[in-house]
C-alpha cells in the first residue's frame, strides 16, 4: 500500500530541479499562518493599550 507521502515523493522525483523552488513556494503557501499564542497576544494587546493611553495623554498636554 502506497501512502500519500510516498506518492508525493515519487511526484517530486519527476519534477525538474529547476522547478523545485516553485513547488516549495506553493507548498509553503498552503501552510496555515502561525497563530499567536494567547499569553503573547494578550501582552501585545496590553502594551498597545498602554501606548495609546500615553499617546492620548501627550496629545492632551
Amino acid at each position: 500500500m502506497t501512502t500519500l507521502r510516498d506518492e508525493l515523493d515519487a511526484a517530486l522525483d519527476q519534477i525538474p530541479e529547476t522547478d523545485l523552488a516553485k513547488v516549495l513556494v506553493l507548498v509553503r503557501s498552503l501552510q496555515p499562518a502561525p497563530q499567536p499564542t494567547a499569553p503573547i497576544w494578550q501582552a501585545y494587546q496590553d502594551s498597545k493599550q498602554e501606548r495609546q493611553a500615553v499617546d492620548r495623554h501627550l496629545a492632551d498636554a
